[in-house]
């Protein structure tokens, strides 16, 4: 049909796939499924929010405005977005109907900015002393999100508290 949006295949069927359900956005770029909501990352668009608990009946329930969202990437309870030149935008979706920012880094990147991203969780690690030998001690675990600025590269931000990303 040539439109843009998010569309639901019943693929029950693998030699007949058939669309069940329709839902024009701006420019979807990204999907993450999260329980029975789906967020779509949809350029200017921003984030949107659907409910597929009923596949037949698509339903957005939510959107948070970005300045053009590319990748989205959902680790309860945060969803993080590559925002072109918006950086990497962290929104609290603990209650999905109700998103809200958190926290965000600009990248100074310039060009379109974050474009791409992967949420990582670093387990805490043994420690070495001065001298070069295993200690007791360990690491802090954290949650670092990898992604691609544009013009700057792959960057690798530690999102451990996402109010105050490094």
């Amino acid at each position: 049909e040539g439109q843009r949006g998010v569309h639901v295949v019943d693929v029950g069927d693998p030699r007949a796939p058939e669309r069940v359900a329709f839902h024009m956005t701006v420019s979807p770029r990204a999907l993450a499924l999260a329980g029975p909501h789906l967020y779509v990352a949809d350029g200017v668009g921003g984030l949107k929010v659907f409910d597929v608990s009923d596949p037949d009946e698509l339903e957005l329930v939510a959107a948070v405005p970005t300045l053009d969202a590319h990748d989205v990437e959902v680790r309860w309870p945060y969803a993080y977005v590559a925002d072109g030149p918006g950086g990497l935008v962290v929104v609290d979706v603990s209650v999905p109907v109700k998103p809200r920012v958190v926290g965000g880094l600009d990248l100074e990147g310039g060009g379109r900015g974050a474009i791409d991203l992967d949420v990582l969780f670093q387990y805490s690690r043994p420690t070495v002393d001065r001298k070069g030998r295993p200690s007791d001690e360990r690491t802090p675990a954290r949650r670092l999100v990898a992604g691609c600025d544009e013009e700057a590269g792959p960057i690798l931000v530690d999102a451990t508290e996402p109010t105050h990303l490094e």
